[in-house]
């Protein structure tokens, strides 16, 4: 691995940080489920109240319905254990799957498996999604494809990328400095060893002077981005973002993509209680 991958692996690849093994990722999801249960189940199940009279444990499966690429099974497993119900991993994390093939096992009450239900497709469905787009986006790119900070699950969204071969870029705004356009508007000059996003191959080139460690090409076509990068040391790391087709950008180290979490359709699946 050369000096320039260690450097871009530091400063995007914080996926190694999403699991429930870390207690701020894990109080995240149960804050987030939690918020979600409170809205879908409202003032209670009114449905299974009327017509479950006994809360029996019963057999269910998740299954998929289309090909793709899996996510969100640690997070699934971590959430049903918290509801005392138990599962059986049938694909991991990261596994491809074919339409039809298990992804696990649930044995429980069945009335506190449909009042989860919802929720636990929605983020499995979700975190798959964006995990099968960001694969193929991935398989088809030399440089290396990263999501932002457009999500809407936030960080289960970034380890979905993850899970897909994606990196993460930041987490958060503390997780390190990305100086833009509207911070030089109203601040100083940037800082030494910064992230620094840049609208014109004049600005990347003044701003070179300040040997940021990267440089964020952010909405400028790719002939402009090839201009700058022809002037600029090499030793920069050079990211391309705010861009419509990451194929015109193949020159870059990195190519940041909002799509990857803010366009990406689910991955569907259904369970099943057998």
């Amino acid at each position: 691995m050369s000096s320039k991958d260690d450097r871009i692996k530091k400063h995007y690849d914080k996926g190694h940080l999403l699991t429930v093994k870390n207690k701020f990722y894990r109080d995240f999801l149960e804050r987030l489920f939690k918020l979600l249960l409170q809205i879908d189940v409202a003032q209670g199940d009114i449905t299974s109240k009327r017509l479950i009279k006994d809360n029996k444990v019963v057999f269910a499966v998740i299954k998929a319905k289309e090909d793709g690429i899996i996510g969100g099974v640690e997070e699934i497993t971590h959430i049903l254990k918290k509801h005392k119900i138990k599962t059986k991993v049938k694909k991991k994390d990261r596994s491809k799957v074919k339409k039809g093939d298990v992804i696990l096992e649930l044995h429980g009450p069945i009335k506190d498996i449909l009042k989860i239900e919802r929720i636990i497709l929605n983020i499995f469905q979700r975190m798959s999604g964006i995990a099968t787009h960001t694969y193929k986006i991935v398989k088809t790119s030399k440089p290396k494809i990263a999501a932002t900070r457009k999500t809407l699950h936030g960080y289960l969204d970034k380890k979905a990328v993850h899970l897909g071969g994606g990196l993460t870029h930041r987490l958060n705004l503390s997780d390190s400095m990305l100086i833009k356009e509207n911070h030089l508007k109203y601040g100083g000059n940037p800082i030494k060893n910064s992230h620094i996003e840049v609208t014109s191959v004049k600005q990347a080139l003044e701003f070179a002077k300040f040997k940021p460690a990267i440089l964020m090409f952010d909405n400028m076509p790719p002939s402009q981005v090839k201009k700058a990068i022809k002037k600029l040391p090499k030793v920069i790391i050079f990211e391309a973002s705010g861009i419509k087709d990451h194929k015109k950008y193949q020159f870059v180290d990195v190519i940041s993509l909002g799509s990857l979490t803010k366009d990406s359709r689910v991955l569907d699946m259904h369970l099943k209680i057998k």
